[in-house]
């Protein structure tokens, strides 16, 4: 149906199917009026995915992704995943990682300007932490002059002991400190590297949470500690 020929009340019937939760409903009016929607300024695409992402409204994600229909906003990926992680929506997140993995990299600027996986990192939400690493999430090193050669995936190494783990270089074990360690875009480095790399830093994550530490979630934590490595940590690594 045109713009022109779509009757007015149709906008406010949108919003009613939007407030009565009628999912079924409402995927079947965005099938038969796509044009109408596409030339609203709102509720558009763009309205209906922050709507789906907001109340967990999993079924309406999936179709509107099937339909490619996420991809209406420049902006509409990753804001919907940050408002996802924001309501810590598990399955919400879990279904846009899988469907929109390239933005779990960027930096949140919510979170000062670190990204959803550090974030997850700090505050040990363990959980987002597995969603984020299986599907993709990295750690890598900053490319500087002074912390290039050291700071190579094969040139360090990882040492624990009672009160810390620490980074140290192969060459001279020399400690290497973590304030050379940022995250940043991934062409910086090669995708051998900064696989390798981001395997070490999770590893040293998961050395504090399994020998020093014992937060809250622990147990939980422990439960999902081998399906972690199994995607993250390859054994040459762990050795």
């Amino acid at each position: 149906m045109s713009l022109i020929s779509a009757p007015k009340n149709l906008k406010t019937h949108i919003f009613n199917l939007i407030e009565q939760n009628k999912t079924q409903e409402l995927i079947q009016f965005i099938e038969n009026h796509r044009d109408y929607i596409q030339n609203l300024v709102a509720p558009n695409y763009w309205t209906l995915g922050m709507y789906a992402v907001r109340y967990s409204n999993h079924e309406l994600i999936k179709y509107l992704h099937k339909k490619d229909l996420l991809h209406e906003h420049p902006l509409s990926q990753y804001t919907l995943l940050q408002t996802a992680f924001q309501n810590n929506d598990l399955e919400t997140l879990k279904l846009l990682c899988d469907e929109l993995g390239k933005d779990i990299n960027k930096p949140a600027y919510q979170f000062s300007d670190q990204t959803f996986l550090q974030h997850a990192h700090k505050y040990n939400l363990n959980d987002l932490i597995e969603i984020f690493c299986s599907r993709g999430a990295y750690f890598i090193i900053e490319r500087t002059s002074s912390s290039l050669i050291d700071c190579y995936a094969n040139n360090l190494k990882v040492e624990h002991d009672q009160t810390c783990v620490k980074f140290k270089s192969y060459y001279d074990n020399r400690e290497i400190p973590q304030t050379s360690i940022l995250q940043l875009k991934r062409d910086k480095l090669t995708p051998t590297h900064y696989f390798r790399f981001k395997n070490i830093l999770l590893l040293q994550y998961l050395l504090q949470m399994k020998y020093l530490q014992a937060p809250e979630g622990y147990g939980d934590f422990l439960l999902n500690f081998n399906r972690i490595l199994e995607y993250t940590a390859p054994s040459n690594i762990i050795d």
